[in-house]
């Protein structure tokens, strides 16, 4: 026997279905969950989290997105972040943005992944964390977190706002840079 719960809004349209089965071997009620349907023309929130400004040129429509700055949020359509999924992946899986609704992420697959990123709203909090504490979050975050990291770590060296030792060594072991070079 099946449950189905439907949610209807203009903007969201998500049906969750479960089922109940039962097997013949031990007849224990195993519940199924089945993925959830989203529709593909919803407009959903999508932050760049580089440190700098990211374009997108979809490979389907030719059209461009771009983000300004870090921390910029622009609106795709599911159906576009699923192109970009086969497309261009980097930018989901890196990642150079962060989709803000967590449906369509558990959607794309990307659920695990999100459980690793460090919040980047605000890269200078993760400069204020003590040199530990940037080490541990280092070995746990993906590759297009890291580089948002550095670039960001460049600048401040180069502002000197950047000049405890034990955080710019931790910085150059974890991320292979050389924050020497950039020293005023």
């Amino acid at each position: 026997m099946a449950a189905r719960k439907r949610t209807n809004s203009p903007k969201n349209q998500v049906e969750v279905t479960q089922e109940n089965v039962v097997t013949q071997e031990n007849t224990q009620e195993t519940k199924v969950m089945r993925k959830k349907q989203i529709d593909l023309d919803m407009l959903v929130p999508c932050r760049n989290v580089t440190d700098g400004r990211l374009i997108y040129k979809s490979r389907k429509t030719g059209l461009q997105t771009v983000w300004m700055n870090h921390g910029d949020i622009e609106y795709m359509d599911v159906g576009e972040l699923l192109t970009m999924k086969a497309s261009q992946p980097k930018f989901l899986n890196e990642p150079w943005l962060v989709i803000e609704d967590e449906d369509v992420v558990e959607y794309l697959g990307l659920k695990h992944l999100y459980k690793r990123l460090v919040d980047t709203e605000d890269l200078d909090s993760f400069f204020a964390k003590s040199h530990e504490e940037m080490a541990q979050i280092l070995d746990r975050i993906p590759n297009g977190t890291k580089d948002a990291i550095a670039t960001r770590a460049r600048k401040m060296v180069e502002e000197g706002t950047l000049y405890d030792n034990r955080k710019i060594r931790v910085l150059e072991e974890k991320l292979k840079i050389d924050l020497s070079l950039f020293e005023k």
